[in-house]
């Protein structure tokens, strides 16, 4: 599952100057990156067919290639460059998308990668029982015209699908002996070497791979590369600045405003600099409460989250009730958490887009403000209506982040000031995915959208789509979708729909915003030309990607 996480300094690429070096790259050596979270097993890593989180993605840039790259235009408008794929031709009516592949390319154990491989991973895909349905609702098939041409066909028209086959788990293509449950071998940059779920993984060099730079080199420059998983933002960083990791993506606003005062090339013993992308191209992830609106299942069977954390179909949700959402927008006051906890990183959010967005909503996006007053109202009224009990729902939060404890002791208590009493679930990372997809859950942390072109956002709103994490059913939400997908990239029509959708969720409050996600990325001396990355016909693209990455172009000083 996309897991993207961003707001806004870096540029494109091809704006980025921490990170570029324009030497001669030296070849081998290690490159060790702290990560926030890993996959839950083998399973969860297996090209298209996975299940990833932002680290999950963070990974598979080293071991399998997208189809496309993206990159940002003049005006903030995304197109894609070729990767595996070549070219993306659609019909008139943007229903059917020829998509031609690169030859000669092959996988880490010596197979030819050809249409029969991006057949198989879609298929492999949307015949998944989970991953499957968030697929179904807007890609129909995808089929073999040839060795290497492949068509994918809409469920309606779609003008700037090729985005998914750059920026969404879609666009991984695995060998058909990962599909098959084995290890994971791509056609990228690096090969499975080992793998201790939780702690880390080693990839080494393939040293097969298809890709030169444009001075004929061959790639990867590094000879291995290692993640390591470091759940707590504030050790990560630790781990950074004494080199015990050579690199890391950090969300942490107290590690990145401590970052911003040392200055890039100052940090730690071994003078670390770094970016942030406040202000990039993209549109920003969101930190944001998600709602379970329909207290459902995945099997839309009602209930509610118990004290012992288990869903209980005994039990009644309180958070379903709008009532409920409405007065916990009233009483989570933003700007308190804002000042409390990102170190004046990042903005306040009030909806999908940061309000410099061309698809933010003119006159803003009628997000409810801090009221107390107002909250305790809508507090009264269901109480009224519910026996005079207390409304008490859970909150699930990451296991090991000291960032989300924080985070959650301060909404406990501005909810509690109003009525409300909420209590705390710690899970691991997949676990906590897990509860959004089956839907068993009442509220959780989250982080996710945002991205360089909306659509990308589409399936995890879609009405009645298995990876609607919310359960969401708005009639309207759905048709401004589909209006905005058929129209042109950055057409008036396009930023009007998109706009809209963010207006309905003020309304429907499946999501309650906190503040916009500023991604860092930040990496010890001995390692160069980290922020900059090239599509196949060696122009920069889009790098790093929120909290992705790839890794083909980079190398460590002996």
């Amino acid at each position: 599952m996309a897991g993207t996480v961003v707001d806004a300094v870096m540029a494109t690429a091809a704006g980025a100057t921490t990170g570029v070096n324009t030497g001669t790259p030296r070849a081998g050596g290690n490159l060790t990156v702290g990560i926030g979270s890993d996959v839950a097993s083998m399973n969860g890593f297996c090209g298209a067919l996975g299940k990833m989180d932002t680290a999950g993605f963070c990974v598979a840039n080293a071991v399998y290639d997208p189809l496309f790259v993206s990159k940002s235009l003049p005006g903030g408008t995304a197109t894609w460059s070729p990767m595996l794929a070549l070219s993306a031709t659609p019909d008139s009516k943007y229903l059917n998308w020829t998509i031609t592949l690169r030859q000669g390319v092959k996988f880490h154990d010596g197979t030819d990668f050809t249409a029969d491989d991006v057949v198989g991973n879609f298929t492999a895909a949307y015949n998944n029982a989970t991953v499957g349905q968030a697929i179904k609702p807007l890609i129909k098939s995808c089929t073999k015209v040839s060795t290497y041409v492949v068509k994918y066909t809409m469920v309606n028209p779609w003008t700037t699908f090729p985005l998914h086959l750059a920026e969404q788990q879609i666009a991984y293509m695995a060998a058909p002996s990962t599909l098959a449950g084995g290890t994971p071998v791509g056609t990228g940059p690096f090969s499975y070497r080992n793998w201790t779920y939780n702690q880390q993984s080693n990839w080494d060099k393939n040293t097969n791979y298809w890709r030169k730079d444009a001075a004929g080199r061959s790639l990867p420059y590094l000879g291995s590369i290692t993640f390591k998983v470091l759940v707590d933002p504030q050790g990560r960083y630790t781990d950074l600045k004494n080199g015990s990791i050579d690199m890391m993506v950090n969300t942490d606003g107290s590690v990145i405003a401590d970052m911003r005062s040392h200055g890039s090339g100052n940090i730690g013993n071994h003078g670390a600099t770094f970016v942030d992308d406040q202000g990039a191209a993209r549109d920003p992830s969101n930190n944001l409460l998600i709602c379970n609106t329909t207290g459902k299942n995945f099997l839309g069977q009602a209930g509610a989250v118990n004290s012992s954390g288990q869903w209980d179909t005994s039990l009644k949700s309180v958070i379903a009730d709008p009532n409920i959402r409405l007065a916990c927008a009233y009483a989570i006051n933003r700007p308190a958490l804002f000042s409390a906890l990102d170190n004046g990183v990042g903005s306040i959010s009030d909806g999908v887009y940061r309000p410099s967005s061309k698809y933010y909503p003119k006159g803003g996006s009628g997000y409810p403000a801090f009221n107390q007053t107002k909250a305790r109202a809508a507090v009264a009224a269901w109480k009224k209506k519910n026996g005079n009990k207390t409304p008490s729902f859970v909150i699930d939060t990451v296991s090991g982040s000291s960032y989300q404890d924080t985070a959650f002791g301060l909404i406990q208590g501005m909810l509690s000031a109003v009525g409300i009493t909420v209590t705390q679930r710690k899970q691991n990372q997949d676990a906590l995915i897990n509860a959004k997809i089956f839907k068993t859950y009442d509220c959780s942390t989250w982080s996710q959208f945002g991205g360089l072109d909306p659509s990308l956002n589409a399936v995890w709103f879609w009405a009645g789509g298995f990876v609607n994490f919310s359960n969401l059913n708005d009639k309207a939400v759905q048709t401004a979708m589909l209006d905005a997908m058929k129209s042109p990239a950055g057409s008036t029509a396009q930023k009007t729909d998109w706009a809209k959708v963010d207006t309905l969720f003020a309304k429907d409050l499946p999501y309650l915003w906190l503040d916009i996600t500023v991604t860092s990325w930040a990496a010890n001396n001995n390692v160069q030309n980290w922020a900059y990355a090239t599509d196949a016909n060696n122009t920069p693209c889009f790098n790093p990607d929120g909290g992705s990455t790839f890794w083909s172009q980079i190398w460590v000083t002996a």
